[in-house]
């Protein structure tokens, strides 16, 4: 059956690249472009069965991404390193975690969610699906990740959904919210 989510592009903040992630053959695939030069470099993302979304650091050497891993079945947020191919789990619980980016110079990275807590916990349980949220608020977390537990809640609106964020200059990020009822482009400053 074919999956009409790929493929996923995200351009290198030089603008040279283009990357893109799509499935071939039962093995996803990250094809990279360079339209300079016409090179062409195609590698195998193991250890996933989906890819969601995908978006570069500022200097162009990792790519954050929303991925399922193989026999998990819930989506969590990755760093891919571009030239080594080392992949970091930045999150590991039962929530939906989206549409990852890197912001403030590739120091951290926001993404929708529809967590409840502001708390990592590789272990939740299944009482907290009796409290589940569709709707999903915005998180930044800092990168690298050094044993800190404690996500930033950027949004904190439990009857309406906040997605897509982007990087806007260096002291702000835009995101789409539908908190009058339609989706609108909002922007939210850091302190």
């Amino acid at each position: 059956i074919e999956d009409y989510s790929y493929p996923l592009l995200a351009w290198h903040p030089k603008g040279n690249l283009v990357a893109m992630v799509y499935e071939y053959k039962n093995q996803l695939l990250l094809h990279t472009y360079d339209i300079e030069s016409g090179e062409e470099v195609k590698r195998i993302i193991p250890l996933f069965e989906k890819v969601n979304s995908i978006n570069y650091n500022s200097d162009g050497k990792k790519i954050v991404m929303s991925a399922v891993k193989r026999g998990k079945g819930q989506s969590d947020v990755f760093v891919f390193g571009v030239n080594t191919s080392a992949v970091e789990q930045l999150t590991n619980d039962a929530w939906d975690d989206k549409n990852p980016v890197f912001v403030r110079d590739g120091k951290q990275i926001v993404f929708a969610s529809n967590r409840l807590y502001d708390t990592l916990r590789p272990a939740d349980d299944a009482n907290n699906f009796l409290k589940f949220n569709r709707n999903s608020d915005l998180f930044m977390s800092p990168y690298p990740n050094k044993d800190n537990k404690v996500l930033v809640r950027v949004t904190r609106t439990p009857d309406c959904n906040e997605d897509f964020p982007q990087r806007y200059g260096n002291d702000y990020i835009t995101y789409l919210s539908d908190v009058t009822g339609i989706y609108n482009r909002y922007v939210a400053r850091y302190d």
